[in-house]
């Protein structure tokens, strides 16, 4: 078990009578960093320019980072998740964190550099050409010294048994998106997300679709998730390739 792994546990160990796990995962927010997060928080003590958190909830990786010294743009699709993030920020870190509501892959900024972007579980509401889209968009934004630390629900997580025979059948028919979900409602009746839509993107789609806008990979693993073991996450940290 890694460093982040053992941190993770412990934590969780301390405040399992806390956690809720109600409502559809794809819409749960993080109660806690996973081992992806943790990295990029550690990642944020070491570098100098902007960082970008988005798909960001109510900011745990973001006030994470604050404390670390970084300079931070927040942005979440939810305005109320950025007051949220707001009241949890001690003012001393207020200067250099700058909120945004928008999603992708439409979100644009004014002066897009950043030295790292993290993206946790967001690309699940997204169709195949957003998807695309989004990493070109974080390709561009990092380039050229810039890292993705990037994570994804996949179809391993057993939560998601009922889906297996229509990504089992589109995988037969060699569909390069077989984890696109159009319509979740008419496979799980009871499905209580807000969107009927959802991607699960496996370790093989993410690499294909990440190496195709231009990153090289430095780590991968894919993980249940530490607060619920019925979903599996795929997470990544990237660089530009040059």
């Amino acid at each position: 078990m890694s460093f982040h792994s053992t941190v993770i546990q412990r934590h969780l160990a301390a405040n399992f009578s806390e956690l809720s796990l109600t409502g559809a995962p794809t819409d749960r927010m993080s109660p806690l960093l996973d081992d992806l997060s943790m990295r990029f928080v550690l990642y944020a003590r070491s570098v100098q320019g902007d960082l970008l958190d988005i798909g960001c909830g109510d900011g745990i990786a973001t006030a994470a980072a604050l404390t670390r010294g970084a300079r931070l743009y927040a942005v979440d699709t939810e305005e109320a998740h950025l007051h949220q993030l707001l009241a949890r920020v001690p003012p001393v870190h207020a200067p250099r964190l700058r909120v945004q509501v928008g999603s992708l892959p439409g979100v644009n900024f004014k002066f897009p550099r950043f030295s790292a972007v993290h993206a946790s579980r967001v690309l699940h509401f997204l169709d195949p050409l957003s998807i695309q889209r989004s990493l070109q968009k974080f390709f561009h934004w990092l380039y050229p010294n810039g890292k993705l630390f990037l994570s994804t629900f996949t179809s391993e997580g057993e939560y998601w048994d009922f889906a297996q025979s229509e990504i089992v059948h589109k995988k037969i028919a060699e569909d390069r998106w077989p984890g696109y979900l159009p319509d979740v409602r008419a496979l799980r009746p009871h499905w209580e997300g807000a969107s009927d839509t959802v991607h699960l993107l496996d370790e093989p789609i993410l690499r294909r679709e990440l190496e195709a806008a231009g990153f090289e990979i430095e780590y991968l693993s894919t993980y249940p998730l530490p607060w619920d073991s019925d979903q599996m996450c795929c997470a990544v940290v990237a660089r530009c390739r040059e």
